[in-house]
């Protein structure tokens, strides 16, 4: 009997959207990284989606509005991958402020990243539990060391659920 294997997280992937047209480089890896990480996700029996695949239309006409829809959608789904990369994924990490949120979420930077706001904003994000990944580019995103940081974070999150279930 394995009862971590059985249990299954809804799973957000934020990052670059695959569907915008852009040229080779770092956004292009990036949305493609994303896609792999949530087929991968799909593929060890979670429920893995990109947000914007589930806005169809406008957003709920209750909330009017696409920051509060995802904030409805984060504290909705178990675990939130943000790969931060681009402009939307940089704001989403406002969704993150509060402890029961910031502990869904398993964020990336890229290592040349790490100056400014977004990456100092990610680090109080981890004070309040998220986990917080820095990654070399290329290299990290053609091996697997981000899925396996991915993997972990679900692993842990299937953990709590299992003891606060």
């Amino acid at each position: 009997m394995n009862i971590l294997k059985d249990i299954k997280l809804k799973i957000l992937v934020f990052g670059p959207n695959p569907s915008t047209p852009s040229g080779a480089g770092f956004t292009k890896d990036l949305a493609n990284k994303r896609v792999e990480i949530k087929n991968a996700l799909i593929k060890d029996g979670h429920m893995a989606v990109f947000p914007e695949d589930l806005l169809k239309g406008s957003a709920d006409p209750d909330l009017d509005n696409t920051f509060l829809w995802e904030q409805m959608l984060v504290i909705e789904y178990d675990m939130v991958v943000n790969l931060v990369g681009s402009f939307g994924a940089v704001s989403e990490l406002a969704l993150f402020q509060k402890k029961n949120l910031a502990q869904k979420a398993c964020l990336f930077f890229e290592k040349g990243h790490m100056d400014g706001l977004p990456y100092s904003h990610a680090q109080m994000i981890q004070r309040l539990g998220a986990t917080l990944n820095v990654y070399n580019y290329p290299l990290d995103l053609t091996s697997c060391n981000l899925m396996k940081s991915v993997r972990e974070k679900a692993n842990d999150l299937k953990i709590s659920k299992f003891y606060n279930s």
